[in-house]
């Protein structure tokens, strides 16, 4: 069984279904074979409609419907208990259906868990280094010209990645990997902007505070280190400054 994946919104979003070697699966923009995968988000609503229990989720981009239905393991009246703006890590499974001469996508969710802020910025930091990791291994494959699956296998060191990579490449699907780099960019200067702002806010609601003030109260969410060289970062783009007492102070 293939295991499930840890991957982005946008990398949801571009999948499409295959049939590879008999199996129905579905394949994203940089080959990556898969049925079920993991995400993390913020939870925009939970809702019923025409009988089945649905979960609204937003990563950091795009916005996602999963359906509480046959899939899932656990007890489908949790999530009412859901709070709206909470962090969750959803496993689920991405299918496809023929309908009125289309294919209907579904997300059904097998199950989820609520997460903290420090643990959203793990994920999200940890599938932002899957996503690099598997665009590396395009690039590699592509600046190689190999096109057998051994040759990709080689290269690759996954057979399960060099299967889809070999699938796009002899279907002639592409790879779009300036997209992908462009993608890159902006997920880890939305990831580093979220956190000064934190910082930001809180100087504001606070008026003036000290490293050690700081650190105390986001240390739950971001490692210390996270939160000094975002401090230094403000201070250095001039929207906080650093009074005589060492407090640091919101530019008005």
């Amino acid at each position: 069984m293939r295991p499930a994946y840890l991957i982005t919104g946008v990398e949801l979003r571009d999948s499409n279904p295959v049939n590879f070697n008999g199996e129905n699966l579905n394949i994203s923009g940089l080959g990556l074979l898969f049925k079920k995968f993991l995400m993390v988000g913020q939870v925009q609503n939970r809702m019923e409609e025409n009988d089945r229990k649905i979960i609204k989720i937003i990563d950091q981009n795009n916005e996602f419907y999963f359906i509480i239905g046959q899939y899932f393991t656990g007890n489908p009246e949790k999530i009412w208990d859901l709070q709206i703006n909470s962090y969750v890590l959803i496993s689920a499974t991405l299918t496809f259906r023929e309908k009125n001469s289309s294919q209907e996508r579904n997300i059904y969710a097998e199950n989820f868990r609520e997460i903290s802020d420090l643990e959203l910025q793990f994920y999200r930091l940890l599938g932002m280094k899957f996503l690099q990791d598997r665009l590396n291994v395009v690039k590699k494959v592509i600046s190689s010209g190999a096109k057998e699956l051994n040759e990709i296998s080689a290269l690759t060191k996954s057979n399960y990645l060099a299967e889809g990579i070999y699938y796009r490449i002899n279907q002639n699907l592409g790879f779009d990997v300036s997209r992908y780099e462009a993608l890159l960019d902006s997920l880890k200067l939305s990831s580093e902007r979220s956190t000064k702002d934190k910082i930001l806010d809180l100087i504001k609601s606070r008026g003036e505070m000290s490293m050690d003030e700081i650190i105390a109260s986001l240390g739950n969410s971001m490692t210390s280190k996270e939160i000094e060289e975002s401090v230094y970062d403000l201070l250095n783009s001039g929207e906080i400054y650093e009074s005589k007492e060492h407090k640091y102070k919101y530019v008005i």
